[in-house]
């Protein structure tokens, strides 16, 4: 299991990550509900969310 601090760093990591595809997207005028990468990137912080909010009510 990892700690709480390890799974909040690796939370904003992948919300810098998911930015930057959107900046990206935007830039090259690409819509962004329907990019792949950005969608899969989204789930991924969505799922680093939802650990983070399991360990912090002490769950998991």
């Amino acid at each position: 299991m990892q700690d709480i601090d390890e799974l909040h760093s690796h939370l904003e990591r992948q919300r810098r990550r998911l930015t930057r595809l959107v900046e990206r997207a935007l830039r090259q005028g690409r819509a962004l509900a329907t990019d792949a990468a950005i969608l899969a990137q989204s789930r991924s912080v969505d799922r680093l969310i939802n650990k983070v909010t399991e360990q912090r009510r002490g769950g998991a």
